[in-house]
């Protein structure tokens, strides 16, 4: 678990709290797309393989994004969240079914009016919390966050090996609202409208190659444009059941939510390119200026990509904490039993089209003396729908004596099934945490096992040939 007031302060080009990940997480590593991603790898695994939660509602990202540049601002909010954990590998049965990590978010229940505002060269945010009483009742409360943020990356896209007109815009609106209906009935909704264009207007670019005696130069200059823009929206609600019961409390609570992204590529760009040599002799006049064209062509990339993607679930979930008994009183043991049943519709239109043309000298490859073709070609369309089932039993032991330590034993079994490939699967977790309560240094000592399932996602279904594989098995870890 990490302090948010410490973690708001770490510098980060992105402004999302991913990207800060590296830094504080044991095993995590920054993505393959530089400083402008968020992508965080664990362990040596993809990004694809991490869990995110917020408020209990997990969280799902764009489907076809290709590089950093296009990324906008991801999910958790900082202005918004009260806590945040973090596990790289050997969580519990009550995450879900990704093999590398969990980072679960849960946001603030604000009693005062707070408000922020916050801004700089790459963009700015702004946020409001508070409470309302609406009556003389004081069960009955009204609890509110908002938070607005914007981001641009322009100025640092500027200093890459193309030139050009580049105009990232990213913003999103968020909210989270919860009514205490009464002492024990709390209602509550989480709402997020999430919104990223990419456009880019490429000029020329210039790659220096060679040997330090035979200096080459790559140049080349473009014509067109790329328009890229990603919305993503989540509304979620919840109903919780917790009554103030002064021994064995339980809880329960019902969940369903609604994911939608909508996701355009659209470009156009023709490359005319020049391959150079460049003086290499300091001593001669001409050093540093082109002396040869050694060759020349053009590349045609034309890409018309769209995806509709809808991920709609409902789940009952409970949890009850049994205390057990003690003849003394500094020390506690109880056993805290939770479970869920999860069921998740999904809904995939994908349509692709792309076509790539080189010439080359002259000829457009491949080569063809009846007609000019393409070098490559790819369209495709799918439409899928599928189902999901997926359900969670654990127990937590937990020990406890003041001034000695907390000894915590957790043992669950994780079960799912997908009607697309039909593949059920089972799958034991368990979990020894001791923490010493004795002296002034804040450690844990872990130790954590499990058997591990990934279905695929729709991305990871398609290859590079628009073909879906809906018989592909999930991937095993253990």
């Amino acid at each position: 678990q990490e302090d948010v007031r410490d973690v708001k302060l770490l510098p980060s080009t992105t402004g999302n709290l991913e990207s800060v990940l590296p830094h504080i997480a044991l095993g995590t590593s920054s993505g393959s797309g530089g400083e402008l991603t968020s992508q965080y790898n664990v362990r040596g695994g993809n990004y694809d393989e991490n869990l995110v939660y917020v408020n209990d509602f997990e969280i799902y990202r764009p489907q076809l994004i290709r590089a950093g540049q296009q990324e906008g601002l991801t999910f958790p909010n900082l202005d918004l969240i009260q806590s945040l954990s973090f596990s790289s590998g050997g969580f519990d049965a009550k995450y879900g079914d990704k093999m590398a990590s969990v980072l679960d978010v849960h946001y603030k229940r604000p009693e005062a009016f707070r408000a922020s505002v916050g801004a700089s060269l790459l963009g700015g945010s702004a946020h409001l919390e508070g409470s309302w009483q609406p009556g003389s009742d004081h069960r009955k409360k009204l609890r509110y966050l908002v938070g607005a943020r914007y981001k641009t990356t322009r100025y640092l896209l500027g200093s890459l090996d193309v030139t050009g007109e580049y105009a990232p815009n990213f913003w999103d609106l968020q909210t989270y609202l919860t009514y205490d209906l009464n002492r024990d009935w709390q209602v509550g909704f989480l709402g997020n409208y999430n919104r990223s264009v990419y456009q880019f207007v490429p000029k020329t670019r210039s790659t220096a190659l060679g040997l330090i005696d035979f200096a080459l130069q790559l140049f080349t200059v473009f014509e067109g444009q790329e328009i890229d823009d990603f919305t993503t929206t989540l509304g979620g609600v919840h109903l919780t059941y917790l009554p103030d019961r002064p021994k064995n409390p339980f809880f329960l609570k019902w969940m369903a939510s609604t994911f939608r992204s909508d996701e355009n590529e659209r470009f156009d760009i023709i490359g005319r390119y020049s391959l150079r040599q460049i003086e290499s002799d300091l001593g001669s006049d001409d050093f540093g200026e082109v002396i040869a064209e050694l060759g020349t062509g053009t590349q045609h990339q034309f890409v018309r990509n769209f995806l509709d993607a809808v991920v709609t679930n409902a789940e009952f979930k409970g949890g009850i904490d049994l205390q057990l008994p003690t003849q003394d009183p500094a020390l506690v043991k109880s056993h805290f039993l939770q479970w869920s049943l999860k069921y998740q519709n999904e809904r995939i239109d994908d349509f692709i089209n792309e076509w790539e043309r080189l010439d080359s000298a002259g000829y457009s490859l491949p080569y063809d003396t009846s007609a000019v073709r393409l070098f490559s070609v790819l369209k495709s369309e799918n439409n899928l729908q599928s189902n999901r089932l997926s359900a969670y039993l654990q127990n937590t032991y937990t020990w406890r004596r003041d001034s000695v330590g907390e000894l915590k034993l957790s043992f669950g079994l994780r079960a799912g099934y997908w009607d697309l490939n039909g593949e059920p699967f089972l799958t034991p977790r368990a979990q020894l945490l001791y923490k010493p309560l004795h002296g002034k240094r804040d450690i844990s000592y872990k130790l954590a096992a499990g058997y591990y399932f990934q279905p695929p996602f729709y991305r990871e279904m398609r290859n590079q040939e628009g073909v879906v594989n809906t018989d592909l098995r999930s991937q095993k870890s253990l």
